[in-house]
């Protein structure tokens, strides 16, 4: 696994958490 690969999956997951904390303060 290459160091981009990790810096994909690190950003993914934190725009993921960034979404689901917006949906649940609106919902």
């Amino acid at each position: 696994m290459s160091q981009g690969d990790l810096w994909m999956w690190v950003g993914g997951f934190i725009v993921l958490v960034a979404c689901w904390k917006l949906v649940k303060e609106h919902y």
